[in-house]
């Protein structure tokens, strides 16, 4: 059920963002690319409320995906791309 699946997720990263507050650890949270999915309808409110980076639909391409959830070696390559642009990685 995708409420309840919602509702844990909401609680881990409040959980994981407090322990990061209250330890002065700065933490950054992302979606990975997923291939036309409907658990996007599950984490879009989500990337939201949590000021999230959404590259669920980043990434439209099937010819780069392994599967639906998962890319293969070119579609990797191109999604640290993003990673390293959108988030001056440069090193």
């Amino acid at each position: 059920c995708f409420t309840t699946e919602k509702i844990i997720l909401k609680e881990k990263i409040i959980m994981l963002k407090n322990y990061c507050d209250e330890h002065d650890i700065s933490i950054i949270f992302f979606s990975a690319p997923y291939y036309k999915t409907e658990k996007s309808e599950l984490f879009l409110p989500i990337t939201q409320e949590f000021d999230v980076k959404n590259y669920m639909d980043s990434i439209p391409n099937k010819e780069l995906y392994r599967d639906t959830f998962h890319l293969n070696d070119k579609g990797a390559n191109l999604f640290t791309q993003m990673l390293i642009r959108d988030f001056n990685l440069h090193w």
